[in-house]
This record gives C-alpha cells, sequence and structure tokens, in this order.
C-alpha cells in the first residue's frame, strides 16, 4: 500500500526514513490476521489446520531489531489455475481479458487490425476494397453481439499475447452462440492456433445454415486437438473465416469444461469431415 495516496505512504515513510537526531524512531507494531498462503493454491488456508505450511504466519511480524530473511515468494500460478477449471471467456459482450478481437486474413498472416471499441463505430476490413463488415447489435441483451458479414474471402479471431492451456478444461469444448441471417455460399471453417504452424481446422459450414433464433454451438476440445490444435498452448481460441458471402451474429464465446458430454455437441469423428449434430 506504500505507493497508494493517503496516510499510507506517509505511515510507511516514518518507519523508513531515519529519524531525527536525538528522536526515536516508530518501530513496526502491525502482526497478520491470517496465514499468508504459502503457494498460489494453497487456499483456503486456516490457523492451526493439519499440514498448513504458510508462508507467514497468523501472528507474524518483525520489530526494527528483528531480522529474517525471506525465501524468495512463490510467484508461479498453476496451469490451468487452482483447483478444476470450469470455464474461460474469450467474449461476452466485450473482448475478456486478455482477449482482443481482429479481422484478418484466412492463412493467419499479421497484423491483423483489432475491432473498434466503440460499438457504434462499423469495422470494413480491407479499407479500400471490404471483404468482411463488421458491427455491434443486439442478440441476447443491449449491444452483446457483432454482425459479421462477409462478401469475400477473410476471419474474425480472438487472441491473447500470452497462451491458454485449455486442456485444463476436462472434457471441454468452444461454445458460442450464433445467429444466421445469410447462409454461407462457401465452407466455413473454425480454428484454432497454437503459434506458427500450429493449429486445427474444422468444417462447421454444415452447423451454420440460416435460422430465425439464436442458438448455441459446442465444439469439442477434443475434435479441434484431432484436427492439429495443440491444447497447451493457444493463442487463438477462436477463429471463423470463410472465402464467400455469409452473415452470422456471433455472442458469447467461452471454453466450457464438461460441455463436450452435452446431448447436442457436435459430433466429428473424422475431423476430415464437416461437423454434424
Amino acid at each position: 500500500a506504500a505507493w497508494l495516496p493517503g496516510t499510507e505512504g506517509g505511515g510507511v515513510a516514518d518507519l523508513l526514513v531515519r529519524a531525527a537526531p536525538g528522536q526515536a524512531q516508530p518501530d513496526f507494531r502491525g502482526r497478520l490476521a491470517f496465514s499468508w498462503p504459502g503457494a498460489a493454491c494453497q487456499t483456503p488456508l486456516n490457523a492451526g489446520e493439519r499440514g498448513a505450511r504458510p508462508l507467514f504466519a497468523v501472528g507474524y511480524g518483525l520489530t526494527l531489531a528483528q531480522r529474517r530473511t525471506v525465501a524468495p515468494l512463490p510467484v508461479v500460478a498453476a496451469s490451468g489455475g487452482c483447483g478444476a477449471a470450469r470455464e474461460m471467456l474469450v467474449f461476452r459482450q466485450s473482448p475478456r481479458v486478455p482477449y482482443s478481437m481482429h479481422v484478418g486474413e484466412l492463412d493467419g498472416a499479421h497484423p491483423a487490425p483489432g475491432l473498434p471499441t466503440d460499438p457504434s463505430e462499423t469495422m470494413r476490413w480491407p479499407p479500400a476494397q471490404p471483404r468482411v463488415e463488421v458491427s455491434t447489435v443486439q442478440m441476447h441483451t443491449q449491444q452483446d453481439a457483432k454482425r459479421v458479414q462477409w462478401t469475400g474471402a477473410g476471419r474474425v479471431f480472438a487472441w491473447a499475447p500470452q497462451r491458454a492451456v485449455l486442456s485444463a478444461y476436462p472434457d471441454g469444448a468452444l461454445l458460442f452462440d450464433v445467429q444466421v441471417s445469410q447462409a454461407p455460399a462457401a465452407p466455413v471453417e473454425l480454428a484454432m492456433r497454437c503459434g506458427p504452424g500450429c493449429v486445427g481446422r474444422l468444417d462447421v459450414t454444415g452447423l451454420l445454415q440460416a435460422g430465425a433464433a439464436p442458438r448455441t454451438i459446442k465444439i469439442p476440445l477434443s475434435c479441434l486437438a484431432a484436427a492439429g490444435a495443440d491444447l497447451s498452448r493457444i493463442e487463438e481460441p477462436f477463429s471463423l473465416g470463410t472465402t464467400g458471402p455469409f452473415t452470422a451474429v456471433l455472442a458469447d464465446i467461452r471454453i466450457a469444461a464438461g460441455a463436450s458430454r452435452d446431448a447436442d455437441v457436435a459430433r466429428c469423428p473424422d475431423p476430415r469431415q464437416p461437423l454434424t449434430r
């Protein structure tokens, strides 16, 4: 709290700065009111708990006259989080940190411009001769979805600078809500990318036929892994692209544990064939 505005900074300064000659320097009196965990996933941690090994126990505290060498603090989080991971949000009304949404070429060539943060702004890509147009619309609630209209080759995708460990989601699936207003005139590719030369591609054309009501598409992560995606290092968990006319509204993109066991999940016994339900 030393860098926060207010009295905290002054209190820390009183203890760290040498006292004036002849004056006593205030001493530390604070004591921990709870155990400080000794590892990233060591929670909850209760006083007196059998086998507990906190970094600092309840009541810990030092004075100026005391010295103690502290071992390096553990800063590495467990892969996939603590305990069983249940859901990872990619897009819900807006991109969820650390993800951003982009439009680009089908081959994954970069740079690919990010979607506007202003929901009133429509993006046309590439500007000179647009092949993809993206605008903000409503699916479930106000301004919660992206309407993507293809007139030529291109894709819309989610990307993050840090790679996600999707293998931490047992029986997981990629879920996204979609409402198709113009059926695809060419094959539609769903992909997950995991770095240069690492990608899993699936033909999802059969799942994207025109319909009046929104529905949730569920793609087992195992299908994408079988198609070539390395689930231990995914940097693009969602990519949807085509080469011909196609219009769809997309919302609520996420990874959910256990969803591959749902009755309405897509079936893909052979990753070389289009997905079916």
